[in-house]
């Protein structure tokens, strides 16, 4: 029987593991600092990136602009797993974003519709690829049924399967963009309790809301597009993460919804 650990065992294991790190840089902190070569030898090197099938290196090629190498390379980790089978949402969501900074819209949308008959769901419940597929239905009208996407994530937030996960992140964004919790509430998601019985503000999740939020406004009328680029290209500034410590810039990064935001923000007119 696996051993109970207290707050106290529970905090050594974690400065433990801290010291096992000292010496260890972490690829997306090289990206960070424009260190892109040294990046990516951190990441040839680690074999544990590798061999995530790939996901983590197109990531970063993403973060590079590279977007036709991070196709190449999302598409081949897409192959590889499904041979094994390990395909994960992630790597279509990412795949689909790709797609959509180069403005192979058509592909866009074919990845993130396969994406949520993947084995290994974002969050343990297919949300990701669902949300996506809508903020696509707004921003290219006629393309892909916005009706149609949301009846999907609609459809996997009321699976019977999905159980307690309904009721966490990002099952809660999911709910927010289908109108049935309102934008009050979202701040009660915007937080995690760790293992040692601290809050911890998890910072890009307002920053997924504001991004769906806006989406919404646009396909409301609220916004004009021109408005909601400037909206994106603000929001993707990296000046307003320069007081984010690594991990929150880190997971922010690992979001495909970023990549839209800053493509969608790079057409942004003065």
């Amino acid at each position: 029987m696996a051993k109970t650990l207290s707050p106290e065992e529970y905090r050594e294991q974690y400065l433990a593991l801290q010291r096992r790190r000292e010496n260890w840089i972490s690829p997306w902190q090289l990206l960070r600092e424009n260190r892109v070569e040294e990046a990516f030898e951190v990441f040839r090197k680690n074999r544990r990136e590798i061999t995530v099938h790939g996901v983590r290196v197109g990531q970063a090629l993403m973060w590079t602009g590279q977007y036709e190498l991070a196709t190449r390379q999302l598409e081949e980790s897409v192959g590889i797993s499904k041979k094994l089978p390990m395909r994960s949402e992630s790597a279509y969501a990412f795949l689909g974003a790709a797609h959509w900074c180069l403005e192979n819209y058509v592909s866009a949308f074919r990845y993130w519709r396969a994406g949520i008959s993947a084995p290994y769901a974002t969050g343990g419940i297919c949300t990701q690829t669902p949300l996506l597929l809508i903020a696509g239905s707004i921003l290219q009208p006629g393309l892909f049924s916005r009706a149609k996407a949301e009846d999907i994530l609609r459809s996997k937030l009321s699976d019977p399967r999905a159980g307690t996960r309904t009721e966490h992140w990002p099952a809660s964004l999911g709910k927010f963009v289908l109108g049935t919790v309102p934008k009050e509430a979202m701040a009660a998601w915007w937080v995690r309790t760790t293992r040692l019985y601290e809050v911890v503000m998890e910072r890009d999740r307002p920053w997924l809301t504001a991004f769906y939020e806006a989406v919404l406004d646009l396909g409301a009328g609220r916004l004009t597009r021109t408005e909601f680029r400037r909206f994106m290209r603000q929001r993707t500034d990296q000046s307003i993460f320069k007081d984010w410590e690594l991990d929150p810039w880190e997971h922010l990064m690992l979001v495909p919804e970023f990549y839209i935001a800053r493509f969608e923000g790079s057409q942004a007119t003065d």
